[in-house]
């Protein structure tokens, strides 16, 4: 049987490459995986932190790009 997930695209937020995304990661995860994506820029990787963070408080969500120090980077990678 195939999983059906929702997912509300509120007024105003066309994003539909963000609420295609967010169902793919609801199925993912309800099935027990944990998800990583892989962004080619920075700002994208941001902005998706931010939003995924929003649409999913019970999950974990963390940026790591390479803006940042080597130990930034294990460090965030370790606590996910």
């Amino acid at each position: 049987m195939k999983a059906t997930v929702v997912v509300i695209v509120h007024e105003g937020d066309l994003d539909t490459k963000f609420a295609a995304l967010l169902a793919e990661l609801k199925l993912l995860l309800r099935d027990g995986f944990q998800p990583i994506v892989f962004c080619r820029y920075l700002k994208t990787a941001s902005y998706l932190e931010e939003r995924l963070r929003a649409s999913l408080p019970d999950t974990a969500v963390a940026a790591v790009t390479g803006a940042e120090p080597p130990e930034d980077r294990v460090r965030k990678a370790e606590a996910m």
